[in-house]
């Protein structure tokens, strides 16, 4: 009798268990959050993610930032993965991506290597000039655009629009499961505007290949894109050029069977 209640009890926490698991698996539908929450994502979402002011966002993408909130991304994992050296012979750009939607946990790993903190003073795993850290990074997918807010790692939603389509000019970028989208940040650095784009150019690379590495390391499929029409994606965006230019977008997802 005895081991009757416990072999019930084990089952109902098994079936728990694995219900949580499969309901975070990916990015959620909506993110329930309480009133105050709902309001500081929405606040910290015009001043970060975008150069709109809260005043001025129409109501559709307010509402779509309210749903959301702030999703709080799963700590990284980085105890796994495999050496360096057998990561660099793997590393290959890939075109062909399988439609099946990337676990959160992998989103997650992927953003944090890409450029996420890695030291307690707040530099990142990926270098910029003099630690400008203006390479931003959106993620593109079919439920809107988010915003990678990499200082409490997690995902700020940005728009309610799937703008997948203008970050490449091949139609794959339609339907890759998601596409990171670099972003310089023309505030973040007291420069001349030829110098900044240089160093766009060259921090966003630094970025680029660490998400190249991760995808190797992951058995991910990946490709760096430069041919698209990046003021149209600025614009899909709703990012003011004067402030903000895209440098590349790259897709990621499971490799086509």
């Amino acid at each position: 009798m005895f081991n009757k209640i416990l072999i019930t009890i084990y089952t109902i926490s098994t079936l728990f268990f694995f219900n949580n698991c499969k309901k975070e698996e990916e990015l959620p539908d909506s993110n329930p959050v309480s009133k105050k929450t709902e309001k500081d994502s929405v606040d910290k979402t015009a001043k970060q993610g975008s150069s709109t002011k809260m005043d001025k966002i129409p109501a559709k993408t307010a509402k779509f930032i309210k749903e959301f909130g702030t999703i709080s991304l799963p700590d990284p994992r980085k105890d796994r993965g495999i050496p360096l050296m057998k990561a660099l012979n793997n590393r290959k750009t890939s075109r062909k991506f399988s439609l099946q939607q990337l676990p959160l946990q992998i989103i997650s790993d992927l953003l944090w290597a890409a450029s996420g903190i890695n030291r307690p003073e707040g530099k990142m795993t990926a270098p910029t000039a003099a630690n400008s850290q203006e390479i931003e990074i959106y993620l593109a997918h079919e439920k809107g655009l988010f915003y990678y807010q990499r200082k409490d790692h997690s995902l700020k939603p940005v728009l309610e629009k799937d703008v997948r389509v203008e970050t490449g000019k091949q139609k794959f970028t339609d339907t890759a499961p998601l596409v990171l989208i670099y972003v310089g940040n023309y505030q973040k650095m007291d420069r001349p505007r030829e110098k900044t784009e240089f160093y766009f150019a060259t921090d966003t690379g630094f970025v680029s290949q660490n998400v190249y590495l991760f995808c190797a390391s992951e058995n991910l499929a990946t490709v760096v894109i430069g041919w698209l029409d990046k003021e149209k994606l600025l614009e899909a965006m709703e990012l003011d050029s004067k402030k903000y230019k895209v440098v590349l977008t790259q897709p990621v997802g499971f490799p086509a069977k």
